[in-house]
């Protein structure tokens, strides 16, 4: 009897949030599709059911904590209207939270696998691409409604405030600890109001 698609999805699930798990706590090289069946309690082969290849996992779980963070930021930002929006979207980006922590050691756990790996490198630029629009459509609403210059809603101004939250992620992920939750949200509230200071 075939199983209800619905099953087939949650099941994928599970298996991607074993691997998230087993990424944090073990490390990448550690994440096989073995190790996640065992973190599962489940068969290899009930594994790759769902997964052709580790690199089929990885990707896909890299992509959803992705899509998870985004969600949240934008959850957490309300509606993108205002400088204190965007700098909620931004500070909801920082590892100040568990989960947010977790997602960044998974991020930069696949970094580190992304580089001399066309295919991955690829993946991780998109998701670098998707970051910037975002930021940027942002940039662009601010603009529309007068509270900063055309000049700075550009690509270089979402690279800029994308780039820090990117390097305090990868720090505190690698040296946790060694930017204060105090300071990271100074270095996000300052980046923000340079957008009008500097306007």
């Amino acid at each position: 009897m075939a199983r209800p698609r619905g099953d087939h999805a949650k099941r994928r699930q599970d298996v991607v949030a074993a691997a998230w798990r087993v990424i944090v706590r073990d490390g990448l090289e550690e994440a096989t599709v073995r190790a996640v069946a065992r973190e599962l309690g489940m068969a290899t082969k009930a594994v790759t059911r769902y997964f052709q290849s580790k690199e089929e996992l990885l990707v896909l779980a890299l992509d959803q904590i992705v899509e998870r963070q985004i969600r949240l930021s934008l959850r957490r930002a309300g509606p993108l209207d205002s400088l204190a929006a965007l700098e909620r979207l931004l500070t909801s980006g920082l590892p100040i939270r568990d989960e947010v922590r977790r997602g960044w050691r998974i991020w930069v756990a696949f970094l580190g696998r992304a580089v001399g790996n066309p295919a991955l490198e690829l993946e991780h630029r998109r998701r670098y691409d998707r970051l910037r629009l975002l930021l940027l459509d942002v940039l662009k609403e601010l603009t529309r409604r007068g509270i900063v210059t055309r000049e700075r809603a550009t690509t270089t101004e979402a690279d800029r405030l994308l780039a820090l939250i990117d390097g305090i992620g990868v720090r505190e992920a690698v040296n946790p600890g060694s930017i204060p939750v105090t300071r990271q949200r100074r270095l996000v509230s300052r980046a923000v109001r340079d957008l009008v200071d500097r306007g």
